[in-house]
């Protein structure tokens, strides 16, 4: 049986839903974890496959091998869920920034941000829980804590998917659906029928989109047109576009100081 590692966000829910309410059936031994986590486990070769950042994906490519087609979470414009809260204007930061300790893709595209576009160099440090977060005037926060976060606080925030686009007209790849690039042979028909399984759940969960933003109402704390302005703005499937974005990451975190180095 395959070692498969997902995420535990709300965006991951299209992908769990239809698993495991049986309606698209795929046996596995499954990891839910933060990016960070998931990224770990599948470099130390005791996952078969997962679902990892992008970064992660970029940096130690030769260990891994995406699925084909592949799939992923990404956005084109606005995402909602990856968040740069700042008391200060983007021209104006502090000395300091914290950044959330659970992924790698969006740390270093707030270093890529900060460096290639607002034109601001402070130093970085990581927070471990909201709470240690919110005690700083610039923060990075993702996930369904960034969700929530922000129909509470008054306190200014960037969209870092939205700002990536306006800066290069390009989707942002957060994390796509990866295997170990040494994988057995005798593990090689489950990565493919895996590959078919993803597809079965976001065919499902895109005709049965009610039953998706109910999943997630019994999470998060948000109104239910929020839930469903959230899911609008995710895609799933890597197109021609999501490629060149991903491209664009790979050359910017390699141009940008600290960038390639969380």
């Amino acid at each position: 049986m395959l070692k498969i590692g997902i995420v535990q966000y709300t965006n991951a829910i299209p992908f769990l839903l239809p698993l495991q309410n049986g309606a698209v059936a795929f046996k596995a031994d499954w990891t839910i974890a933060p990016p960070s986590r998931l990224n770990s486990l599948l470099r130390e070769g005791l996952l078969d496959c997962a679902l990892i950042s992008s970064y992660e994906y970029l940096i130690h490519g030769k260990l891994y091998r995406p699925l084909f087609p592949s799939y992923g979470i990404y956005a084109t414009g606005a995402v909602q869920s990856v968040l740069f809260f700042h008391t200060t204007p983007l021209d104006d930061l502090p000395q300091l920034v914290t950044l959330t300790s659970e992924s790698a893709s969006s740390s270093a595209l707030l270093k890529i941000l900060c460096h290639h576009y607002w034109k601001q160099s402070p130093s970085f440090t990581s927070f471990q829980t909201l709470d240690e977060a919110l005690l700083h005037p610039a923060f990075l926060v993702i996930g369904d804590d960034a969700l929530m976060l922000h129909n509470k606080t008054a306190i200014p925030s960037t969209d870092l998917a939205e700002a990536w686009t306006k800066a290069t007209g390009l989707p942002f790849v957060f994390a796509l659906f990866c295997a170990r690039a040494d994988l057995p042979k005798d593990k090689e028909a489950g990565i493919r029928e895996f590959g078919d399984a993803l597809e079965a759940t976001i065919a499902w969960s895109q005709n049965n989109m009610a039953a998706v933003i109910s999943q997630a109402e019994r999470t998060l704390s948000l109104p239910r047109v929020n839930i469903e302005e959230y899911y609008s703005c995710l895609s799933y499937l890597l197109d021609q576009q999501a490629e060149q974005g991903l491209n664009k990451f790979e050359t910017l975190t390699k141009s940008t100081p600290y960038a390639s180095k969380l």
